[in-house]
């Protein structure tokens, strides 16, 4: 909390977790219901348009992982542990959520907002030409593996156009680390691990959820194949 933002960019740090964007900017002491007014003001001023220009300056990436808040205020709605993917998350880990701390009913608005604010960050740095990564994290409530399509509604959600959320999966990540001559895009020379789907992304991104076949490591998955690792997932999960 004493490394401003601006400091870890100057370093030429990746910056995960927009949320991370405050500490040690202004929310070391604040309490959390204080939190989300002190980010609203702090986006309003030229501090905000000061730490863009680092970003920018120095081609800091972000791997902003909004949808750890949005299911955070889900999760606390009560609505995560009826979700349907729930059956592919370890056993262990479903006991440890039941048990886990909400957001007070009184300050979920608050954290509505504040995940909005993000959203809005999200934005900005997006069209001063920020390379944005798509991530997840992985807290309890977060379904691995489908919570990257989550992740990508939720850049869409926040105004990137589906192929720039696209690009946050693809393209970006291998270009940051530096294996973009190996993975990233369809092209010739390229590992061939692919994720082929039944509608056009383009047109909608839930469309990355209608998954007909994956290549990977040169073996073709088709759709009854799929189904049954997800069973067998399901399966070991709960022995876990």
């Amino acid at each position: 909390m004493t490394v401003t933002p601006v400091e870890a960019c100057d370093a030429g740090q990746l910056i995960e977790h927009e949320e991370t964007l405050f500490e040690g900017t202004f929310s070391t002491g604040l309490s959390p219901a204080a939190l989300p007014d002190s980010v609203h003001r702090f986006l309003a001023s030229a501090a905000a348009e000061t730490l863009v220009a680092h970003f920018v300056r120095n081609q800091t990436s972000l791997t902003s992982t909004l949808i750890t808040w949005q299911y955070a205020v889900r999760f606390s709605k009560d609505t995560t542990r009826s979700d349907p993917r729930m059956k592919y998350v370890r056993r262990s880990m479903r006991e440890s959520l039941r048990k886990r701390s909400r957001i007070p009913a009184e300050d979920l608005p608050a954290q509505e907002r504040l995940n909005a604010d993000y959203g809005d960050l999200l934005l900005r740095l997006n069209r001063a030409g920020v390379t944005l990564l798509a991530g997840t994290d992985i807290p309890g409530g977060l379904f691995p593996g489908f919570s990257l399509h989550d992740e990508l509604a939720a850049l869409v959600g926040a105004g990137l156009t589906p192929i720039q959320a696209l690009r946050a999966a693809t393209s970006n990540p291998a270009r940051v680390l530096g294996t973009e001559t190996e993975f990233g895009t369809v092209a010739k020379g390229r590992i061939a691990d692919l994720v082929l789907l039944d509608a056009n992304p383009l047109d909608d991104i839930r469309n990355t959820r209608r998954i007909a076949a994956v290549v990977f490591g040169g073996k073709l998955y088709r759709r009854a194949a799929l189904d049954s690792l997800l069973r067998m997932g399901a399966e070991q999960a709960d022995r876990n």
